[in-house]
């Protein structure tokens, strides 16, 4: 398993990532001008397995104080491996100087627990680390 970053050509996965979307009931035929412009606004992680997009992870934020999850998807016919707590991983090793928050569905709410994500909204599920100093 590879985890493609920011800056990688995403011209090899632009239909995996179509597949990955569309495995998980979030829209379907996402076209590769509509995936690039999404990518390139974005700090972004593919994990890539036997030459294929097989999950990915989408986030904003400022770098400095700041980190917001938008997208974690893992392809269907590939979850329960791990490759989603390996790109959560990879992204919060890399931003652990920042806050880092989670919109999540109820229904995930364990998952980020795992990586010490904390519930902080009774309202709607926002999950938030503090940065590590």
């Amino acid at each position: 398993m590879e985890i493609i970053r920011n800056g990688a050509d995403l011209s090899a996965y632009l239909r995996n990532i179509n597949d990955i979307y569309e495995s998980n009931g979030w829209g379907r035929g996402y076209s590769d001008e509509k995936i690039r412009k999404m990518f390139s606004a974005s700090i972004y992680r593919l994990a890539v397995a036997d030459g294929a997009a097989v999950g990915l992870l989408r986030a904003y934020g400022d770098h400095v104080v700041e980190t917001h999850v938008t997208e974690l998807a893992v392809h269907k016919n590939h979850q329960g491996k791990g490759y989603g707590s390996l790109l959560m991983k990879d992204l919060l090793d890399a931003f652990s100087h920042t806050a880092v928050y989670v919109m999540a569905f109820a229904e995930n709410r364990g998952f980020f627990e795992r990586f010490n994500l904390k519930d902080r909204s009774s309202k709607f599920t926002v999950y938030a680390v503090a940065a590590r100093q």
